[in-house]
């Protein structure tokens, strides 16, 4: 019987430079501050007479020029006492805090603290302090000694936040905190060196920036389809052209229902009737302190994940489930397992940086699978130890990468798209090449950003623009592999993504479908998953103002390595000589295609005797013996 089968010292040094990496750099002049912080790089603080109050105002300056305002944090209690501890519950749940202090620091080692800061526990080296683990070799004094010097001699209030690990800092005798801490520290000196050497890391919370929501309402685009039958099915090009549709009708099984979660401005209780919610479960969490009605950039995002498909109503949900259908032989991948989608609202108008570093650890702690981060924050020590916490955890990182004015000649991943570890995820437009606005450098993958179609204020759908509505198809292709294949890694799926990606106007722009092929097992792949008879969509996508979009057409050689080996092209085996056989054998087989061949010779009970090929053989006639 023939068968034939696919073939699928230098520690000490390392320790000294990472300690040596490890330090904060700080620069005074009249009016404000350098920072330069390990990983995060070098960030301009100003502070200006504020026209309002008598109060100073504080900014932040990012290298692309960004400017972010300084702001207090106020948040969420808890137990822990984070945020400053007591407070009042708001409506919605959680505790406000009695403001955690304009400065967050965190110190190189934490005396044996049982969060383990700075590694913990230890040995005293000369100088005062206590090395923790994580502190390396090289001490430049106690941490606690510098936050006692602080409290005793600066008036320092300093309250711990056990979650993050870090101490807020506040001067409540001072008009200005911010100002007098930066002096403080840059003057006054502890073991010989200047009171910031000692702290690790030193962060201001500051508020970022969502989007900007279209006001534009999106018109049904009849003639509605009889598969799938939503109303606006047709306006969503994005769903087609990045083969999402299909990804989700593939046949693999689903083996875990998948937890999303999105990291945004929320959905405020009146809008959670939205009828583009109902496609999952949804959670809802406020992190940062909520009047209750955030902008709608947290809803439209929730939205167009989130809504049930094929329900004759809305949209196709990038991962919601499907309405009831016969047009599959089995239920499209997210309906094998209904997905929860987790809303974490960090602020109601712009993004708090230290919410959104909570928010992270949340979503780490409740299991999520994928994160979307449509948002962008002044570059923050804490946010960055948060991401590096969460895909630590098993936690995929989505962000968008960031828009611009169209005449920018240098558009960069903003912060957090440019943290090593995230997925960075610029747009396109309807002709499938990069939007004007969107980042382009540092950029991982590019996804549909342009007319988006995603849920408004008051029962409403609308258009969104910019690279907020690019991360959350990229947010469902790999929603979609990891319900397929849960043990696949950010690295894997960043990989999968960028090998398959639809190469168009010089850049790598979403394939969901190969995506998906290229993290399963080879059986399980298909080429083009296909509804039942009378089930397909016709017609053409068309856009905002129903002109025709036109499609790109698809190179699918791209997959032929993904299905190489998935199956012998033999057109036929012309013969084995002798037959029967006696420990070897003569075969004669047609190959319609060059691929990889395992020619094994069975005896009777199916036993294999001899390997006769195992190799890539050239399409034709072969003799192999």
């Amino acid at each position: 019987m023939t068968s034939l089968r696919l073939l699928s010292a230098a520690a000490l040094s390392l320790a000294l430079a990472s300690a040596a990496d490890a330090q904060v750099g700080l620069t005074l002049d009249n009016s404000g501050v350098r920072l330069q912080t390990p990983g995060i790089g070098a960030l301009r603080l100003a502070r200006s007479a504020s026209k309002s109050t008598a109060g100073t105002v504080w900014t932040v300056t990012d290298t692309q020029g960004f400017v972010y305002t300084v702001s207090g944090y106020d948040g969420e209690g808890g137990d822990t006492g984070i945020g400053g501890g007591g407070g009042t519950r708001p409506p919605g749940g959680g505790t406000s805090g009695g403001g955690g202090g304009p400065i967050i620091v965190g110190g190189y080692d934490s005396a044996g603290d049982s969060t383990g800061i700075g590694g913990g526990g230890g040995t005293r080296p000369p100088g005062g302090g206590t090395s923790g683990g994580g502190g390396g070799p090289i001490i430049v004094g106690g941490y606690d000694e510098a936050l006692t010097f602080l409290r005793t001699l600066r008036g320092a209030v300093v309250r711990r936040d056990a979650t993050l690990g870090v101490d807020h800092i506040d001067f409540p005798a001072q008009s200005d905190p911010i100002g007098y801490f930066f002096q403080v520290v840059s003057q006054d000196l502890l073991h010989g060196l200047p009171l910031y050497r000692h702290f690790r890391m030193i962060d201001v919370p500051s508020t970022g920036t969502f989007d900007p929501v279209a006001a534009d309402l999106a018109k049904t685009a009849a003639p509605r389809f009889f598969f799938p039958n939503d109303d606006l099915y047709r306006l969503q090009w994005g769903l087609v052209q990045a083969r999402l549709l299909l990804a989700q009708w593939h046949p693999v099984a689903a083996r875990k229902a998948i937890h999303v979660g999105l990291i945004d401005s929320g959905v405020g209780a009146a809008e959670r009737g939205h009828a583009g919610l109902d496609g999952v479960q949804m959670r809802y969490t406020p992190i940062a302190q909520t009047t209750g009605a955030p902008a709608s950039h947290g809803l439209g995002l929730a939205t167009l994940l989130g809504d049930r498909s094929n329900d004759a109503s809305g949209t196709v949900g990038l991962i919601g489930g499907w309405g009831q259908t016969s047009c599959f032989p089995q239920p499209p991948l997210m309906s094998q397992a209904q997905p929860t989608l987790s809303v974490y609202n960090v602020g109601d108008f712009g993004p708090d940086s230290y919410s959104v570093a909570r928010a992270l650890y949340a979503a780490a702690a409740a299991g999520v699978d994928v994160v979307n981060l449509s948002l962008h924050v002044a570059p923050s020590p804490i946010v960055k130890e948060a991401v590096e916490a969460a895909i630590k955890a098993g936690v995929i990182v989505v962000a968008a990468a960031g828009n611009y004015g169209a005449a920018v000649a240098y558009k960069p991943s903003r912060f957090p798209a440019s943290l090593p570890g995230v997925i960075s995820v610029g747009a396109v437009d309807a002709t499938m090449r990069p939007a004007s606005f969107s980042a382009r450098d540092g950029v991982d993958i590019y996804a549909p950003g342009t007319n988006v179609v995603v849920g408004g204020l008051r029962g409403t759908w609308i258009y969104g623009n910019g690279t907020s509505y690019a991360a959350p198809h990229v947010v469902a292709a790999l929603a979609l592999m990891r319900a397929a294949n849960p043990a696949i890694t950010g690295a894997d799926a960043l990989a999968a993504l960028t090998r398959f990606a639809t190469v168009s106007g010089g850049v790598p722009v979403l394939n969901a479908l190969s995506s998906l092929n290229a993290v399963i097992p080879a059986d399980a792949r298909v080429r083009l998953p296909t509804p039942l008879p009378g089930c397909a969509a016709r017609g053409a996508v068309v856009g905002k103002d129903d002109e025709p979009v036109a499609a790109v057409a698809y190179d699918d050689r791209i997959d032929d390595e993904l299905f190489a080996d998935a199956a012998p092209t033999v057109t036929a085996i012309a013969g084995v000589f002798p037959n029967p056989a006696r420990g070897r054998a003569t075969v004669a087989l047609d190959l319609a295609a060059s691929q990889a061949v395992r020619v094994t010779l069975h005896d009777a009970l199916g036993r294999e005797v001899a390997v006769l090929a195992e190799d890539r053989l050239d399409a034709g006639s072969h003799r192999i013996a």
